[in-house]
């Protein structure tokens, strides 16, 4: 369960760094988008603090609302047992229960 959690993660934070890179090249560092009538969503899951650095970045230049996912069971602070705990989750095709943060408005 939470290896495919952690994987999601990874997976988030590859995309989110692109994206803030692509972002960067194409503005001024610190330069707000113009999104326009647009609305922007950065969902993020961060276990070690990088990923929400990301997001928070992202956030700043496209002014997108930021929403944290977080599951129910904070995962192990230990390495091997998380990375054993994702592989567990994954072979069983097991999801990690999230933190219920309530209706998500428009």
């Amino acid at each position: 369960m939470h290896k495919i959690l952690i994987l999601t993660g990874l997976i988030i934070a590859l995309f989110s760094a692109a994206a803030y890179s692509i972002v960067l090249n194409k503005i001024n560092i610190g330069k707000e988008i113009d999104m326009g009538d647009k609305k922007v969503l950065i969902a993020y899951y961060s276990y070690s603090g990088n990923t929400e650095n990301v997001a928070k970045k992202i956030q700043v230049v496209t002014k997108g609302n930021i929403f944290e996912i977080v599951p129910k069971k904070a995962y192990s602070k230990n390495y091997d047992e998380v990375v054993a705990l994702a592989q567990e989750e994954k072979q069983k095709n097991l999801r990690p229960e999230l933190v219920d943060n309530g209706n998500v408005k428009d």
